[in-house]
Order: C-alpha cells, then sequence, then structure tokens
C-alpha cells in the first residue's frame, strides 16, 4: 500500500534545477531517509511534501 506518491515533481529556482520529472512511491513498510549537500533542495522537496510550497 502507498503511503507517499510523488509523479513528474519539477522544481526550479532562477536557473538552478533541483528536480526534473521527479517520481517517488514510498510504501507502508518502507523507511525513507533524505540527505545531500547544501542547496540541493533537501528542505524544498519536504515544504512541497507539506503543502507549504507549490512545485512547477
Amino acid at each position: 500500500m502507498s503511503v507517499l506518491e510523488v509523479q513528474h515533481l519539477t522544481q526550479q529556482f532562477l536557473d538552478k534545477r533541483l528536480y526534473d520529472d521527479a517520481n517517488l512511491q514510498v510504501n507502508k513498510e518502507d523507511h525513507l531517509g533524505i540527505t545531500g549537500q547544501n542547496g540541493v533542495g533537501k528542505s524544498t522537496f519536504i515544504k512541497i511534501l507539506t503543502g507549504q510550497l507549490e512545485p512547477d
């Protein structure tokens, strides 16, 4: 059973593209971690998922 599904997510700030047609599915039994260097879009991704920011 899917608890989170992201389809065709694209996000860009000025000339920096963070995501380009990203797809993700998280199932009930899955564990999810988000890691990466500063400025790659981790916080932006969380804000999109929680509705604080609208994706492109």
